[in-house]
Protein backbone atom coordinates (compact mmCIF):
# COMPACT_ATOMS: atom_id res chain seq x y z
CA UNK A 1 0.00 0.00 0.00
CA UNK A 2 1.42 3.42 -0.97
CA UNK A 3 1.90 5.95 1.52
CA UNK A 4 -0.81 8.25 -0.07
CA UNK A 5 -3.37 5.41 0.54
CA UNK A 6 -2.16 4.92 3.92
CA UNK A 7 -2.91 8.43 4.41
CA UNK A 8 -6.16 7.99 2.98
CA UNK A 9 -7.51 5.09 5.36
CA UNK A 10 -6.17 7.04 8.14
CA UNK A 11 -8.59 9.90 7.38
CA UNK A 12 -11.47 7.42 6.22
CA UNK A 13 -11.07 5.66 9.75
CA UNK A 14 -10.90 9.20 11.61
CA UNK A 15 -14.17 9.81 9.45
CA UNK A 16 -15.75 6.76 10.39
CA UNK A 17 -14.78 6.83 14.70
CA UNK A 18 -16.13 11.62 14.43
CA UNK A 19 -19.58 9.75 12.88
CA UNK A 20 -19.11 6.94 15.41
CA UNK A 21 -18.90 9.61 17.89
CA UNK A 22 -21.75 11.30 17.00
CA UNK A 23 -24.29 8.80 16.84
CA UNK A 24 -23.58 7.98 20.52
CA UNK A 25 -24.10 11.17 21.46
CA UNK A 26 -27.27 11.38 19.62
CA UNK A 27 -28.57 8.96 20.97
CA UNK A 28 -27.10 9.51 24.55
CA UNK A 29 -29.09 13.14 24.30
CA UNK A 30 -31.77 10.99 23.69
CA UNK A 31 -30.79 9.14 27.04
CA UNK A 32 -30.50 11.67 29.68
CA UNK A 33 -33.24 14.14 28.85
CA UNK A 34 -35.07 15.11 32.07
CA UNK A 35 -37.27 11.80 33.27
CA UNK A 36 -40.64 14.08 32.77
CA UNK A 37 -40.37 12.96 29.52
CA UNK A 38 -41.36 9.74 29.85
CA UNK A 39 -44.52 10.06 31.79
CA UNK A 40 -45.99 12.70 28.78
CA UNK A 41 -48.82 11.34 27.15
CA UNK A 42 -48.02 9.74 23.67
CA UNK A 43 -49.19 11.92 20.72
CA UNK A 44 -53.29 11.35 19.73
CA UNK A 45 -52.01 10.62 16.36
CA UNK A 46 -48.79 10.50 14.55
CA UNK A 47 -47.37 11.95 11.36
CA UNK A 48 -49.60 9.47 9.40
CA UNK A 49 -52.59 10.03 10.83
CA UNK A 50 -52.91 6.68 12.91
CA UNK A 51 -53.54 7.07 16.89
CA UNK A 52 -51.41 5.36 19.53
CA UNK A 53 -52.88 4.14 21.95
CA UNK A 54 -51.64 3.55 25.25
CA UNK A 55 -52.03 -0.17 25.19
CA UNK A 56 -50.09 0.40 21.93
CA UNK A 57 -47.63 2.07 22.92
CA UNK A 58 -46.88 -0.06 25.84
CA UNK A 59 -46.37 -2.94 23.62
CA UNK A 60 -43.86 -1.07 21.83
CA UNK A 61 -41.90 -0.63 25.35
CA UNK A 62 -41.91 -3.80 26.08
CA UNK A 63 -40.46 -4.88 22.74
CA UNK A 64 -37.80 -2.16 23.15
CA UNK A 65 -36.78 -3.83 26.60
CA UNK A 66 -37.53 -7.49 24.87
CA UNK A 67 -34.61 -6.26 21.70
CA UNK A 68 -32.29 -5.24 24.67
CA UNK A 69 -32.67 -1.55 24.07
CA UNK A 70 -32.09 -0.21 27.82
CA UNK A 71 -29.09 -2.40 27.95
CA UNK A 72 -27.67 -0.70 24.92
CA UNK A 73 -28.67 3.05 25.84
CA UNK A 74 -27.01 2.05 29.56
CA UNK A 75 -23.97 1.21 27.66
CA UNK A 76 -24.13 4.59 26.16
CA UNK A 77 -24.35 5.69 29.49
CA UNK A 78 -21.42 4.34 30.16
CA UNK A 79 -19.26 5.24 27.38
CA UNK A 80 -20.06 8.93 27.68
CA UNK A 81 -19.28 9.02 31.28
CA UNK A 82 -15.79 7.34 30.53
CA UNK A 83 -15.03 9.51 27.44
CA UNK A 84 -16.61 13.02 29.63
CA UNK A 85 -13.91 11.28 32.69
CA UNK A 86 -11.17 11.21 30.27
CA UNK A 87 -11.13 14.49 28.89
CA UNK A 88 -11.81 16.11 32.41
CA UNK A 89 -8.68 14.18 33.41
CA UNK A 90 -6.45 15.43 30.58
CA UNK A 91 -7.60 18.90 31.77
CA UNK A 92 -7.09 18.27 35.45
CA UNK A 93 -4.53 15.45 35.83
CA UNK A 94 -3.74 16.61 39.64
CA UNK A 95 -7.94 15.39 40.05
CA UNK A 96 -7.86 12.13 38.08
CA UNK A 97 -8.52 9.51 40.40
CA UNK A 98 -11.49 11.54 41.89
CA UNK A 99 -12.26 12.91 38.62
CA UNK A 100 -12.82 9.08 37.76
CA UNK A 101 -14.51 8.57 41.04
CA UNK A 102 -17.42 10.80 40.52
CA UNK A 103 -18.06 10.35 36.68
CA UNK A 104 -18.52 6.36 37.85
CA UNK A 105 -20.68 7.90 40.73
CA UNK A 106 -22.78 9.99 38.08
CA UNK A 107 -23.27 7.35 35.34
CA UNK A 108 -24.49 4.78 38.12
CA UNK A 109 -27.34 8.09 39.10
CA UNK A 110 -27.92 8.02 35.01
CA UNK A 111 -27.97 4.47 34.29
CA UNK A 112 -32.20 4.08 34.28
CA UNK A 113 -32.14 7.52 31.70
CA UNK A 114 -31.90 4.75 29.25
CA UNK A 115 -35.91 4.34 30.11
CA UNK A 116 -36.17 7.88 28.56
CA UNK A 117 -34.47 6.48 25.17
CA UNK A 118 -36.90 3.51 25.37
CA UNK A 119 -40.18 6.17 26.05
CA UNK A 120 -38.56 8.80 23.48
CA UNK A 121 -38.32 6.18 20.55
CA UNK A 122 -40.94 3.63 21.02
CA UNK A 123 -44.07 5.73 19.54
CA UNK A 124 -41.80 5.18 16.28
CA UNK A 125 -42.37 1.23 17.19
CA UNK A 126 -46.04 2.29 17.73
CA UNK A 127 -46.81 4.08 14.75
CA UNK A 128 -44.99 1.35 12.42
CA UNK A 129 -46.74 -1.86 13.70
CA UNK A 130 -50.08 -2.83 14.55
CA UNK A 131 -51.00 -4.25 18.40
CA UNK A 132 -51.01 -7.60 16.95
CA UNK A 133 -47.57 -7.26 15.30
CA UNK A 134 -45.89 -5.59 18.19
CA UNK A 135 -47.11 -8.54 20.05
CA UNK A 136 -45.75 -11.16 17.53
CA UNK A 137 -42.24 -9.52 17.43
CA UNK A 138 -42.26 -9.34 21.61
CA UNK A 139 -43.06 -12.99 21.69
CA UNK A 140 -40.60 -13.83 19.25
CA UNK A 141 -37.82 -11.64 21.52
CA UNK A 142 -39.08 -13.73 24.64
CA UNK A 143 -38.42 -17.08 22.86
CA UNK A 144 -35.10 -19.09 23.05
CA UNK A 145 -33.94 -17.82 19.85
CA UNK A 146 -35.25 -13.87 20.27
CA UNK A 147 -32.91 -13.98 23.90
CA UNK A 148 -29.94 -15.56 21.83
CA UNK A 149 -29.97 -12.64 19.45
CA UNK A 150 -29.86 -10.29 21.56
CA UNK A 151 -27.40 -11.60 24.33
CA UNK A 152 -25.01 -12.11 20.90
CA UNK A 153 -25.87 -8.68 19.56
CA UNK A 154 -23.42 -7.22 21.35
CA UNK A 155 -20.43 -9.15 20.43
CA UNK A 156 -21.95 -9.21 16.36
CA UNK A 157 -21.73 -5.30 16.39
CA UNK A 158 -18.61 -5.11 18.00
CA UNK A 159 -17.05 -7.73 15.64
CA UNK A 160 -19.26 -5.82 12.83
CA UNK A 161 -17.62 -2.28 13.57
CA UNK A 162 -14.10 -4.22 12.82
CA UNK A 163 -15.18 -6.00 9.62
CA UNK A 164 -17.04 -2.44 8.27
CA UNK A 165 -14.50 -0.82 8.63
CA UNK A 166 -12.30 -2.85 6.84
CA UNK A 167 -14.89 -3.07 3.93
CA UNK A 168 -15.50 0.95 3.80
CA UNK A 169 -11.52 1.44 3.48
CA UNK A 170 -11.25 -0.80 1.12
CA UNK A 171 -14.44 0.77 -0.78
CA UNK A 172 -12.98 4.61 -0.52
CA UNK A 173 -10.26 3.85 -1.68
CA UNK A 174 -11.42 2.37 -4.90
CA UNK A 175 -14.27 5.07 -4.93
CA UNK A 176 -11.71 7.80 -4.83
CA UNK A 177 -9.60 6.32 -7.56
CA UNK A 178 -12.97 5.65 -9.69
CA UNK A 179 -13.76 9.46 -9.11
CA UNK A 180 -10.26 10.75 -9.80
CA UNK A 181 -10.19 8.61 -13.30
CA UNK A 182 -13.61 10.05 -13.47
CA UNK A 183 -12.34 13.71 -13.28
CA UNK A 184 -9.51 12.92 -15.20
CA UNK A 185 -12.16 11.69 -18.17
CA UNK A 186 -13.85 15.47 -17.41
CA UNK A 187 -10.39 16.41 -17.99
CA UNK A 188 -9.41 17.20 -14.26
CA UNK A 189 -6.15 16.03 -12.88
CA UNK A 190 -6.97 16.04 -8.93
CA UNK A 191 -5.07 13.09 -7.98
CA UNK A 192 -3.37 14.98 -5.00
CA UNK A 193 -0.48 12.24 -4.77
CA UNK A 194 2.94 13.94 -3.29
CA UNK A 195 5.47 15.02 -5.51
CA UNK A 196 8.30 12.90 -5.49
CA UNK A 197 11.67 14.06 -3.84
CA UNK A 198 13.95 12.87 -6.35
Amino acid sequence: MSDWDMAYTRRLKAVGRSVQVLFVVALVTASILPTQLSAQSPPAATSNGKVITKERLEAAQNLMIAMGAERRFGRIVDIVATRLAGAMKRQHSAHSEQIEAAYKAVAIRFADRSRDAVALIAPLYAEKFTASELSQALAFYRSPVGRKIVSSEAEIARRSLSLGAVWGGRIGRQMQRAALAELAGRGIDLTMRPKSKN
